[in-house]
């Protein structure tokens, strides 16, 4: 639990504490494979979107379900972006050789997802045997997927839209929500997550 100290009114201080609550963004892990996965090697990297949440708050990380039946050996990194896969936020901390199943990515420093804001995560390898980012058929159970998912060929040095209409890649995106407590009632203060980055991983 974080603690600030706002104001002093006379002799009076006023003490205001936070914490976080984790709130998932975006989730389609329990929806049936597609019977497929994405192959994220040497010459294919991949992107899913997801769509913010109607304020700001902070990046906590995402869960990706992966497999690697191809023998990949290491260097698989996932990254948050902003406004297109191309456009890299952080690089997130995770497994290199992450095995077949559920993998958890987080970032290093605070990040702050913006209101309704487009968000890419993307996954990339210089293995040549590569990993598979499992597909997922149907609608997310919680949040949206505007911007699709995105396919980068490496010898074009180009992403492109896939074009997989209803079928994304499986992961699930989580974030921190700022909860305000004082002595005087949490209705008294409104702050952002940008007003509380202070006090959030630095």
């Amino acid at each position: 639990m974080k603690t600030f100290n706002i104001c002093g009114v006379g002799l009076v201080l006023i003490i205001v504490t936070s914490t976080f609550a984790s709130e998932i963004v975006f989730d389609n892990l329990s929806l049936p494979d597609h019977g497929a996965s994405a192959t994220v090697s040497s010459s294919f990297y991949w992107a899913q979107s997801f769509t913010a949440i109607n304020r700001d708050t902070f990046f906590d990380k995402v869960t990706l379900d992966l497999t690697n039946a191809l023998g990949a050996t290491g260097n698989f990194t996932v990254r948050l972006c902003s406004g297109g896969p191309a456009n890299v936020i952080t690089t997130l901390s995770g497994p290199a050789n992450p095995a077949s199943g559920l993998s958890v990515y987080t970032p290093t420093n605070a990040v702050i997802l913006t209101a309704n804001a487009q968000y890419w995560i993307s996954a990339s390898s210089s293995d040549a045997g590569g990993y598979g980012w499992l597909e997922a058929n149907g609608v997310p159970t919680i949040g949206t997927s505007n911007g699709g998912n995105d396919e980068y060929n490496v010898g074009l040095s180009q992403w492109n839209n896939s074009q997989m209409g209803s079928v994304l890649l499986k992961m699930r995106v989580e974030m921190n929500r700022p909860i305000i407590m004082s002595p005087l009632g949490s209705t008294n203060f409104q702050f952002s997550a940008t007003s509380l980055l202070i006090g959030k991983r630095m």
